[in-house]
């Protein structure tokens, strides 16, 4: 009777001791995913960034050769210029810079932002100009304009203009005609005393029509 039950406390002891064990490895698992260094969140939705606890609906960790926290920018709508976020909507990294973008479509220029609608990013230095016109380009770190000036980079005054031996002497010869130019044109046809192109145009009772649409009766 007495060999009978010190089995049966054996048997409970090693239960208590395996149950222990087991228990014991699920709360380290459990600990490690919510712990960070040490800390353990209320929240289980917080995310650890350099050994800090951070709420990515609320702020931003940029990984790197270290990791940084940006608070108050959501992940959700920024991105990371190098270890600092940003919010690309009104921002820019501009070689590891955050700008703010002085137009929607803004570019960079070096660590600059311009905008390209309304200024020129010239030469190696990077040098941002405001565009004096639609037809403006840059000529090294100046700006000419291609209706009326050309860009002679051999020479040390660089814009000139389009009558000037410079530009004469670097534009390409225009004389020899397109292969386009030698086709031959298309015969004229007119509406009335109107004329019109047969390809895309019909004459109904001398009005212009789509080409594909019938004429009426």
């Amino acid at each position: 009777m007495q060999a009978h039950r010190l089995a049966y406390l054996i048997h409970i002891f090693i239960f208590v001791i395996f149950y222990r064990s087991v228990s014991g490895a699920n709360d380290n698992a459990s600990s490690n995913r919510k712990t960070c260094n040490g800390d353990k969140p209320e929240n289980l939705d917080m995310h650890c960034c350099n050994g800090k606890l951070y709420n990515p609906e609320k702020d931003t960790c940029c990984r790197g050769h270290r990791d940084n926290i940006t608070e108050g920018l959501s992940e959700k709508v920024s991105k990371c210029c190098g270890l600092e976020a940003y919010l690309p909507l009104n921002e820019i990294c501009c070689n590891f810079t955050v700008q703010p973008k002085p137009s929607p479509m803004a570019v960079c220029c070096g660590k600059e932002a311009f905008d390209k609608e309304k200024q020129l990013c010239c030469g190696l230095n990077k040098k941002i100009l405001t565009k004096k016109s639609l037809d403006h380009q840059c000529c090294l770190e100046d700006q000419y304009n291609i209706e009326t000036q050309c860009c002679c980079p051999s020479e040390k005054v660089h814009v000139y203009p389009k009558n000037s031996e410079c530009c004469v002497k670097n534009t390409p010869n225009t004389d020899i005609p397109a292969p386009a130019d030698l086709r031959s044109k298309p015969k004229l046809h007119f509406c009335g005393s109107t004329p019109y192109n047969p390809m895309k145009q019909q004459c109904c009772q001398r009005k212009h029509g789509h080409p594909q649409l019938s004429c009426p009766s």
